[in-house]
């Protein structure tokens, strides 16, 4: 079955003072069928261990560096067949009425774990674990 979507629309404000319109399109996952997914557990750090861990690197005089990666779950490719159906503002000539995604999306109660096995796998292969 072909679950639905919406989009999500906010306006930010830039640093410049500038406001940009962003819309982002979501899985409506709560129409999922337990076959779409095995897991959804993705593990998150306290607040306290990064507290401590950040302590810890100051004592040490180490330097720290993060990273942020947009948009991070569409990248984590996904281990089941879904279906989305086509929001109402697509119109193609295929009269095609779903779409077979190829990668998380937003809102799938998988998204997180996908996410975190593909920067797992990708952080193992570049030797960081």
């Amino acid at each position: 079955n072909a679950i639905g979507c919406k989009w999500i629309y906010k306006l930010k404000t830039g640093v410049d003072g500038k406001i940009s319109h962003k819309a982002r399109l979501v899985a409506q996952g709560f129409d999922q069928s337990p076959t779409d997914y095995d897991e959804v557990f993705a593990p998150s750090l306290k607040a306290t261990t990064l507290r401590a861990a950040l302590v810890w690197a100051a004592r040490m005089k180490y330097k720290i560096n993060h990273l942020d990666v947009e948009t991070a779950y569409l990248h984590a490719p996904l281990q089941h067949t879904i279906y989305l159906k086509k929001p109402l503002e697509f119109t193609t000539d295929d009269k095609t009425d779903c779409w077979k995604l190829k990668k998380s999306l937003y809102g799938l109660k998988q998204s997180g774990y996908e996410w975190n096995q593909c920067i797992v796998n990708e952080l193992t292969r570049l030797g960081f674990v």
